[in-house]
């Protein structure tokens, strides 16, 4: 699923808008929102990478649970 979110910061990047859509910045958000996104990239680029004000973008949704994370032992 996706969601629709407006920028409402000034100077507001990809990483925190992705960050405030799925409360989350396990790994994937910023990659799914700039494929559901396309072009959004160059127009980055262009901008300095920072979103303008009041551009729409697409967001992936936030995850239905908390991200697992691997534990490693180094000792027994």
């Amino acid at each position: 699923m996706t969601q629709r979110v407006t920028v409402t910061r000034e100077g507001m990047m990809v990483d925190q808008l992705a960050l405030a859509a799925t409360g989350s910045d396990a790994g994937g958000a910023v990659e799914e929102t700039l494929r559901l996104n396309p072009g959004l990239a160059a127009v980055l680029a262009r901008a300095g990478h920072r979103l303008e004000l009041g551009r729409v973008v697409t967001a992936p949704e936030a995850s239905a649970g908390p991200a697992v994370i691997r534990t490693v032992k180094l000792w027994d």
